[in-house]
């Protein structure tokens, strides 16, 4: 009797964590992804911009009194997110998210910047840009130092 009652309990024990794991990534979904990233994006833009003494977009800026004020409202940017082939699954952790992101350039022209993206269960991800468009790891900012370039990686949570 004893080895039945242990292989039960083998294999509820072995259900209960099953659905447990699964509960790690039942909130990772698509939609939460591509939010996280493009918010994170957008922000570190700004950054980026202001490391580098470029000016904002033109859609940035607007006339409040006698001050310039920055406004979101206007700027540019669209995030697309997808995990692996078409036809995947677009939920769960993963090395194999990619993140298309459009944005608005301080000239005014629209550039594209592919990110490999990894997602882990607890719903942080880490994203890597693409040199050629977000530039390299470092970066000389106006004043003369070497920075990090906030859009070459970067980290981000949202809640699981």
């Amino acid at each position: 009797m004893r080895p039945v009652r242990r292989s039960v309990g083998l294999v509820v024990l072995a259900a209960v964590a099953a659905a447990l794991l699964a509960g790690c990534t039942a909130d990772i979904t698509r939609d939460k992804v591509q939010h996280t990233f493009g918010v994170t994006f957008r922000r570190l833009y700004i950054h980026q911009l202001h490391l580098l003494g470029k000016p904002l977009p033109p859609s940035l800026l607007r006339q409040v009194g006698h001050t310039r004020r920055l406004r979101e409202v206007g700027f540019y940017t669209q995030a697309h997110c997808r995990r692996g082939a078409r036809h995947s699954p677009q939920t769960g952790a993963g090395d194999d998210w990619t993140c298309i992101q459009y944005f608005q350039r301080h000239n005014g022209t629209i550039a594209e910047a592919d990110y490999e993206v990894s997602v882990r269960t607890d719903g942080c991800l880490v994203a890597t840009g693409p040199a050629q468009v977000v530039g390299p790891p470092q970066l000389t900012a106006a004043d003369g130092r070497t920075v990090t370039n906030p859009l070459s990686q970067f980290y981000a949570c949202f809640n699981t």
